[in-house]
């Protein structure tokens, strides 16, 4: 009926043999209705359905769109978080290759900590000018011995651990505050042994947050998008707004207000 509209007025109008043509006509003359009218009427009707399956069809087709062109959008912006994540990775190398060129594998093996000490301190220009000091942590003690030439306990400080250089060569921390500046930092951190390769100490490198920002401001998603840098514990390291730095995000919105940055870390 709706694609071969001649067909259907052949049904309606022609064929005395069909029964529904009998009964139309039938009704047609207790209402009196001519059959041109009843002609216009049929097409009339046969138009509104053809109407409404267009409309039908096209909404159908413009749910299909919408939901690609949403799907899309999500890949895409995986793709451009993947993409800054490579980056942000081979930043820390950078880090991780400054902080090697500092280490003395036989003062390392078998030097005390006093020397071991020295030789950062004698060195310690040699560094990324991203490191706001660099320490080696006596493994056995916990204790820290700084490039400034000061030595603290750091048996509280939960960066140190062996099981942090389980299947990696080196390890970066969350977010902690350092006992030389006002800010907090992270930590690089890499692991040495001794001849019995024993755990013997741990090379450190503490690094500003704000230096991750400059990655950070050059990832643009769209305009109502809001990139940011959490730790393992969900607090943000990096944000446009600073206040949030170092705090847990809590959406403001109610529908997404249990997707909070610890549950997504």
């Amino acid at each position: 009926v709706i694609y071969n509209r001649s067909w259907a007025y052949e049904i309606i109008l022609d064929s005395s043999e069909n029964a529904w043509y009998n009964r139309s006509m039938a009704f047609l003359g207790k209402r009196k209705i001519s059959p041109a009218k009843a002609k216009f009427l049929s097409t009339l009707a046969v138009g509104a359905l053809i109407m409404a399956f267009v409309f039908v069809l096209t909404d159908a087709v413009m749910d299909r769109a919408l939901q690609r062109a949403e799907q899309d959008y999500v890949e895409n912006c995986a793709q451009v978080l993947e993409g800054y994540a490579s980056s942000i990775y081979y930043y820390l190398e950078r880090y991780h290759t400054s902080l090697s060129s500092v280490y003395n594998a036989p003062l390392f093996a078998k030097g005390n900590n006093k020397a071991i000490q020295q030789w950062l301190m004698d060195n310690k220009t040699f560094v990324h000018d991203d490191f706001c000091t660099v320490f080696y942590i006596d493994a056995e003690t916990t204790t820290g011995y700084f490039s400034e030439g000061s030595v603290v306990d750091l048996s509280d400080r939960a960066y140190i651990s062996g099981r942090n250089f389980d299947g990696a060569d080196y390890y970066v921390s969350d977010l902690v505050h350092s006992i030389y500046a006002d800010y907090p930092v992270f930590i690089i951190e890499e692991p040495y042994f001794d001849a019995q390769h024993e755990l013997k100490g741990i090379l450190c490198a503490s690094v500003q947050l704000n230096r991750l920002e400059k990655i950070a401001e050059t990832i643009k998603i769209s305009e109502h998008s809001t990139a940011y840098i959490m730790d393992r514990k969900g607090r943000l390291v990096v944000h446009p707004d600073t206040s949030y730095i170092g705090q847990i995000f809590i959406p403001k919105s109610e529908k997404y207000r249990n997707i909070t940055s610890d549950v997504t870390a």
